[in-house]
């Protein structure tokens, strides 16, 4: 890949190389980490599927269960979205890496820097969003259990 560009998807590489998704990853990784999260989510939604139905009348426990449950299902969905459109990404930052080499104008360039600069400046918030939101999520959870045994 282009050096110019590493600074600009660098941020996207971490993030998709964690969970697997990055297209550039020897094909053992690619294959392993996705399906040791898939399972971790199978294993989770099962588990609050069973809990649910256990607590049936609950409401507290219901809306907790239900909002697990959609993390997971989001979080599936959108794990199943990337590893297949995997071979497209691979292209676009082909693509991308093509015009980088192709556009040697100044104005061109400034160009491909200033949305270049716009797209890491949302996949920073984005990542901070998402991590603020686990942290937020993993912090409540111990909090509604003590509040559930004090009452």
């Amino acid at each position: 890949m282009n050096r110019e560009m590493d600074k600009y998807y660098a941020i996207n590489k971490l993030f998709l190389s964690r969970i697997g998704c990055w297209p550039y990853q020897r094909k053992v990784i690619k294959i392993l980490i996705p399906s040791l999260l898939t399972i971790i989510h199978c294993s989770t939604f099962t588990t609050q599927v069973l809990l649910l139905y256990k607590t049936w009348g609950d409401i507290d426990i219901a809306v907790e269960c239900m909002i697990s449950m959609a993390f997971v299902f989001v979080g599936s969905t959108k794990l199943l979205n990337i590893a297949i459109n995997n071979n497209k990404f691979r292209q676009l930052l082909q693509l991308m890496n093509k015009h980088w080499e192709i556009f040697n104008g100044e104005d061109e360039r400034n160009i491909l820097s200033y949305y270049a600069c716009i797209s890491l400046k949302i996949a920073k918030y984005y990542g901070g969003t998402e991590t603020i939101l686990v942290c937020f999520k993993l912090s409540v959870n111990p909090i509604i259990i003590i509040a559930k045994m004090l009452c």
